[in-house]
């Protein structure tokens, strides 16, 4: 009934401005990223298909055809050239449907193709919170095995280089952003890969099959995530190696690099679940890319690694759902925030809590604090059980750190 109240919503536009609007959808893991190139050049149209050729986006020749082939309408960008008209009461028409509504103003196709790919990445990002772990990360794969490893890395780590390289000896399946669903399952996310052509220049976009990357298809989820790695280019590396990261260390440093993981229902547990099933985490040194193809296939194959037995137990927690307890009026009540999530490294290890976007390493009192207090406890209560765990606690010493 939706669509049928909106028939013939784009006839109030000019036709001018019909005719230079470029309806486009993007599919990526069950985001829908839509797209009008609003008087865009015919050659940045056409870069634009090139580069984002192994994602399959769909052109449409009108804003209700595009808009009928939606089933969620998250967010819609606008894609447009300069102009002295605002884009936006231009479009208005096209933006009612839709809960988010963005521009990009597009000076020339160079800087444009750069800002449209972080743009879109963004977008999916956006609506792929909260379903699964998302992390800053190349990842290739083992066609015969659907082995899958995450590269994970900070910008300028090297993902890129290591994906142009490994994706072109194995499958590849996205450059920076692996998407993950809480089975360990990989969404492939083969974006165009953006590289440095002239270092005074925007990144170039290029389509990663030109580069004779094996892309794996966008549908395609048959891969599994086996093993995170992160990855440290040394030049002082004499040869490729491995090292356990300790897990503490690791999930502080997988937590920097994620999207949306205080969105997810578990918080950081998702994230230990998921490096729990992978065995840990281990750091790839290297000097040369190229010299690292030996550990990467022996890795894809299922090889052993050093130190794999060595295990550290994990405890997680959440916040569970519950009703208010009862308390007499006046009482003070003290619980878990929601939202925050805690894993526990080792039987007597660090304790991490999440809580917003930061995961932070709390001291044994406050880490207290927040496992004695599950579900509702009173302000009284909760000192009865800390004075017990921490003989001779002073209540001023109590209120100040709890307050704190």
């Amino acid at each position: 009934s939706d669509l049928h109240s909106r028939a013939g919503f784009y006839l109030s536009l000019s036709k001018d401005f019909l005719m230079n609007l470029k309806p486009v959808v993007l599919r990526v893991a069950g985001a829908e990223v839509s797209l009008y190139l609003i008087d865009m050049s015919d050659s940045f149209v056409e870069r634009f298909k090139k580069a984002w050729e192994p994602l399959a986006p769909e052109f449409f020749d009108t804003p209700d055809e595009a808009y009928a082939s939606l089933s969620r309408f998250d967010q819609v960008m606008l894609v447009h050239a300069p102009t002295d008209e605002s884009v936006m009461d231009l479009a208005n028409p096209l933006m009612g449907s839709f809960d988010k509504v963005s521009t990009l103003r597009v000076a020339d196709d160079d800087s444009g193709m750069q800002d449209l790919t972080s743009r879109i990445t963004l977008a999916m990002i956006e609506q792929l919170v909260g379903r699964g772990v998302m992390l800053h990360a190349a990842v290739i794969g083992d066609p015969e095995s659907k082995r899958a490893v995450a590269l994970v890395g900070v910008s300028g780590s090297g993902k890129t280089t290591a994906s142009r390289f490994l994706g072109s000896k194995f499958a590849y399946l996205t450059d920076e952003t692996a998407i993950i669903s809480d089975e360990g399952v990989v969404s492939p996310y083969p974006k165009p890969l953006s590289v440095i052509v002239d270092p005074n220049a925007p990144k170039d976009q290029q389509n990663p099959v030109d580069l004779g990357l094996n892309v794996v298809d966008r549908d395609d989820l048959s891969y599994e995530l086996s093993r995170i790695v992160f990855i440290s280019r040394d030049e002082s590396a004499s040869e490729p190696y491995f090292e356990r990261v300790p897990l503490h260390e690791a999930l502080v440093f997988l937590s920097e690099q994620s999207s949306g993981l205080a969105r997810h229902p578990e918080g950081v547990v998702s994230l230990a679940k998921l490096v729990e099933r992978c065995g840990g985490v281990w750091r790839l040194v290297y000097s040369e890319v190229e010299d690292t193809l030996p550990l990467v296939q022996d890795l894809l194959n299922g090889g052993e690694l050093p130190n794999a037995d060595e295990v550290e137990k994990l405890e997680k927690y959440t916040v569970k759902d519950h009703l208010p307890g009862v308390f007499l009026n006046g009482t003070i009540a003290v619980s878990r925030m929601p939202g925050t999530s805690g894993v526990r490294v080792g039987e007597d290890g660090p304790f991490l809590l999440l809580c917003d976007t930061e995961l932070n390493e709390l001291s044994d009192f406050a880490a207290e604090c927040w496992l004695q207090a599950e579900g509702d406890i009173s302000y009284d209560d909760l000192f009865a059980r800390l004075a017990e765990i921490f003989e001779g606690l002073p209540a001023e010493a109590y209120d100040e750190n709890l307050s704190a």
